[in-house]
């Protein structure tokens, strides 16, 4: 992030916390339009502001560095010290705060770290130190205009300084610096303007095709799409140049200050925005520099009576600002919070959209960090892990994260680079991870797995760090936050049945399904039959006194009545069947199997039996007298 202090030509103060690379980004963000909150007009700042390692903003004033929380409280100092005022300040790789006045460079302690509070900056005689900015090989970097003179301080506290003159960059006065997406060091150059990159091995290459005619670059930042951007102190206008050098210009607004914000774009002074895609949004915002803080938001300071104040980018629906130290001890291992909770409640419908940000991220070694988000149905995947690997970074020794803010969202999955405030597809190099349980061990998917499902419950971030490398630790100053987009209603219970209208009868309900078991056989329609048998054809009186034996044979069970008539004939008589009569016939059945009979042929005995036939028996009783 840069922030700038106005000043001569001969001694222009500037502010610089290096953002960190960005090859490629999701879209900004569509944020609320920012709300501006002063705080108190007596703070007196002389310009530069930044994010520091505790979670809170500092800006150097007359008498030394004053600290702000986040609700706009003054909340820490460190008094007049040799050397005020101080021009710049910014968050170096270390953790320390950096600041540059005259002669000298202020590095008090916001972790335990060893070193010293005060820097002397040989070689530059009494000048200033106007534009500090942590560097791509874990230093601070500074620029010193009025000597024509940059140079660099290691976290031990040697500091090198390096002239100009003789260089390949013709003369000139170097104003900003920031890391670019390149990793190398760029600056702006004034009288002639130019803008000028420090290669691999120390050289300088100045490149001018593309700036508008008497251009006087001032303020330098990464982009969150990979590209170095500027402004011009000479006009309303503001550059990008590609790593190869190519320059592009734009409408914008004079101005001396140039940050990635955490929406997406490059702000500038009075809260004025410029998109990656050249589009600019003009404010009047009480900000003439800033600095994104640890809570999420942007933070400026007003030049003309050193006030303070918190630009609001709304979005941020639900937070946990609790701190997360990664590690929790030592130099490896999961974080101090693990997990970190956010409780979402009151959603109505499904998930569209969830962007998950860390605020105010600080870590030595950004490559070590391993981030992953487990939503309430289980749903996990990681945000970023290895996402800073050095492979197209010529000159680094370790890449830093010195305060950024920097949001998540579906959009595919983004290779390594270097990362700087922004709105991001999650970054996996793809290396091996090492979350520690409750975590689920492997991601089950990236963001896009969220849509649909139900956005209300306990949403987890866990955070390791994954390579224990010395000196490395850092924390999540501000903690994290979730802007989660939903269908806007709960889904719709099925519709009940219409009712029916009161003057319809309801109709009756269908007779139930025959049960049908194997195959149904015809319905046989021939009516029974009988076959009497044992009927003599004559007979004596004496005979029949002693009764008559018959056999009845019907073709199917039935219930029967018959009678059996004697007719008196000379000479004897005689019994035939007749017709029905009171004297009944019952039949006692006896079962006799037929199994492998017709019967079994075709499923059903003849007549329609099944496989059996019964044999009824009647005894006739004695006949009627004649």
């Amino acid at each position: 992030m840069i922030s700038r202090t106005p000043a001569p030509p001969s001694c222009l103060a500037a502010l610089v916390l290096a953002g960190t690379l960005a090859l490629s980004t999701a879209p900004a963000a569509q944020a609320q339009e920012p709300t501006a909150t002063t705080f108190p007009a007596n703070a007196q700042a002389t310009g530069a502001i930044t994010g520091g390692f505790d979670g809170q903003v500092w800006t150097p004033t007359a008498t030394g560095l004053i600290a702000f929380n986040r609700t706009g409280t003054q909340s820490a100092s460190f008094p007049t010290i040799a050397g005020a005022p101080w021009n710049d300040v910014t968050g170096g790789p270390d953790g320390r705060l950096w600041a540059g006045g005259q002669a000298q460079l202020l590095a008090p302690n916001l972790l335990p770290f060893t070193g010293v509070p005060s820097i002397a900056v040989s070689d530059i005689g009494t000048e200033q130190i106007t534009d500090v900015a942590p560097g791509p090989d874990d230093n601070v970097w500074f620029t010193v205009p009025s000597a024509n003179r940059f140079g660099f301080a290691t976290p031990a506290g040697t500091a090198t300084a390096f002239s100009l003159v003789g260089t390949t960059a013709e003369a000139g006065t170097l104003v900003s610096i920031a890391t670019g997406g390149d990793g190398l060091l760029w600056f702006t150059k004034r009288f002639p303007g130019s803008i000028v990159r420090r290669n691999a091995d120390g050289s300088l290459t100045s490149f001018t095709a593309g700036l508008d005619p008497g251009a006087q670059p001032f303020a330098i930042a990464l982009g969150p799409d990979g590209n170095v951007w500027f402004t011009d102190g000479a006009a309303a206008r503001a550059g990008r140049i590609t790593p190869a050098g190519v320059i592009t210009m734009f409408d914008a607004v004079a101005s001396t200050d140039l940050i990635a914000g955490p929406d997406g774009n490059l702000w500038l002074a009075g809260g004025s925005t410029l998109s990656t895609g050249g589009v600019f949004t003009p404010r009047s915002l009480p900000a003439d520099t800033l600095a994104v803080g640890a809570d999420g938001n942007m933070w400026g300071v007003k030049l003309t009576n050193g006030a303070v104040s918190r630009l609001a980018l709304g979005g941020q629906q639900f937070s946990n600002p609790t701190r997360i130290d990664v590690p929790a001890t030592g130099n490896s291992g999961k974080a101090g919070l693990y997990p970190s909770p956010i409780a979402v409640s009151g959603l109505q419908g499904t998930v569209t959209k969830v962007t998950a940000r860390l605020n105010g991220v600080h870590h030595r070694f950004a490559n070590d960090l391993q981030v992953m988000l487990v939503g309430p149905g289980g749903q996990s995947t990681v945000l970023m892990a290895s996402a800073t690997t050095r492979s197209g970074d010529l000159n680094t020794v370790r890449h830093s994260l010195t305060g950024e803010s920097i949001a998540f969202t579906a959009g595919g999955r983004e290779p390594a680079r270097r990362i700087t405030s922004g709105v991001f597809s999650p970054i996996d190099s793809g290396f091996a991870l090492n979350f520690e349980a409750p975590a689920p061990t492997t991601p089950s998917g990236g963001l896009a797995q969220f849509a649909g499902t139900q956005p209300n419950g306990t949403w987890n971030l866990f955070v390791v760090d994954s390579e224990g490398t010395p000196l490395t630790t850092g924390a999540i100053a501000g903690g994290w936050s979730l802007d989660i987009e939903t269908t806007g209603a709960p889904a719709p219970p099925n519709p009940p049945a219409p009712p029916t209208p009161p003057d319809t009868p309801a109709p009756p309900p269908p007779p139930p399904a025959p049960q049908v078991i194997g195959a149904a056989a015809p319905r046989d329609t021939t009516p029974p039959t009988l076959r009497v048998t044992g009927v003599p054809k004559r007979t004596s009186l004496k005979a029949l006194r002693r009764g008559l034996r018959v056999r009845v044979t019907p073709s199917e069970p039935v219930r029967l009545t018959a009678t059996v008539a004697i007719r008196r004939t000379p000479g004897g008589s005689s019994a035939s069947r007749c017709s029905p009569a009171p004297a009944p016939c019952r039949a006692r059945p006896r079962c006799v199997s037929s199994r492998g009979s017709r019967a079994g042929r075709d499923g059903r005995s003849p007549r329609g039996w099944s496989s059996w036939r019964r044999t009824p028996w009647a005894t006739v009783p004695p006949p009627c007298a004649p």
